[in-house]
């Protein structure tokens, strides 16, 4: 098909969950309407920011980031996700199965009307460090372990929810992930190679040390943060 003849694709919803508690597409909207920085110190629960492993100037720049509040928390009964299999899965899943159901809602729209459809998932993702963390931890020998990690059972946990049928990818592009995704999930609706789609980025990191390494590298900035009012 020719560029112009491109039919244009209507945004019906959306869901979000962001640093510094930011939930939900007007709050995403406003954050970056009004040029709002979610950035801040390190809370205390996560890391001593102030420690002496901090004191040099490479590390310190560890001591502001991005903190997702209430990540740990999952209602997995309404996802049909037994417990002992929610406890080992990367959240990173359970973010994308909270927001991809919560962008139907606002869309105004429920597993009825979008099951056994062509509809498309494409999401941005790292399934990044998380593995450490589970190789360190009781559930390493899991029955589920094995699908606790990677991206392709991330994403095909949507579709596999929601009962889509239509194509079903994970892309990592680093830093363009969500923008590569989202491209995606345009043309395969222009171009009928899926009915509608369901489009996302979904990104944490759960230990200090790749932090650390991006701070030995020279990739994170020393700013201080400015609190949004």
């Amino acid at each position: 098909a020719h560029a112009g003849s491109m039919k244009r694709v209507l945004v019906p919803g959306m869901s979000a969950m962001l640093p510094a508690g930011g939930r939900g597409s007007k709050k995403a909207h406003h954050i970056l309407a009004s040029a709002l920085d979610a950035i801040c110190e390190a809370p205390a629960a996560r890391w001593d920011s102030h420690g002496d492993n901090f004191e040099d100037v490479t590390i310190r720049r560890l001591r502001h980031g991005g903190y997702l509040l209430g990540a740990q928390l999952f209602d997995h009964t309404f996802f049909g996700v037994p417990s002992a299999e929610a406890s080992v899965m990367n959240p990173l899943q359970r973010l994308l199965l909270e927001n991809s159901y919560g962008s139907l809602h606002t869309s105004g729209l429920g597993k009825a009307d979008v099951l056994g459809t062509g509809t498309g998932v494409f999401v941005g993702c790292w399934s990044g460090d998380y593995n450490r963390v589970l190789d360190r931890g009781p559930k390493r020998h899991s029955i589920y372990a094995l699908s606790a990690d990677a991206a392709a059972v991330m994403v095909g946990r949507v579709s596999f929810l929601l009962g889509l049928q239509g194509p079903c990818t994970s892309m990592d592009t680093a830093c363009s992930a969500s923008l590569v995704a989202w491209h995606s999930a345009l043309r395969a609706v222009q171009l009928a190679e899926s009915e509608t789609s369901l489009v996302g980025g979904v990104n944490m990191m759960f230990t200090t040390s790749f932090g650390a390494l991006m701070a030995l590298a020279g990739m994170l900035t020393m700013a201080a943060c400015n609190q949004a009012p």
